[in-house]
């Protein structure tokens, strides 16, 4: 709720910024070795089932069946959620004009789209 409704831009990007850094806090929080150990065990597990990859595991009973079928999709969505996007941004940055309020040269930033 604090970037939706915080009116000063500076505190909402520090909160953001805080937000999106908190997995880097420390060495002793390392998630490095445990992710690699996720991933071989995944791996492992899909070998399990007779799959080549753990996407293909997760795929197999899903609607989409494959990892190239999924990465379809995606592909196929990407160009349209992003332009999307950016009139959205845009559309921001017009109603911020309109209402006066001066975004510098970066335009709309990570921590200004739920406050708008």
């Amino acid at each position: 709720p604090f970037l939706t409704f915080a009116n000063r831009r500076d505190l909402r990007e520090k909160a953001w910024r805080e937000w999106t850094r908190r997995g880097e806090l420390s060495e002793d929080r390392l998630n490095l070795p445990i992710a690699v150990e996720m991933l071989k065990l995944r791996k492992r597990q899909a070998e399990m089932h007779g799959c080549k990859s753990f996407a293909e595991y997760q795929c197999k009973d899903m609607m989409a069946k494959t990892p190239e079928n999924v990465m379809e999709l995606l592909e196929n969505v990407w160009e349209r959620a992003k332009a999307a996007a950016n009139r959205e941004r845009e559309a921001l940055e017009e109603y911020c004009k309109e209402i006066g309020e001066d975004l510098g040269d970066a335009g709309i930033e990570p921590w200004d789209w739920r406050y708008y």
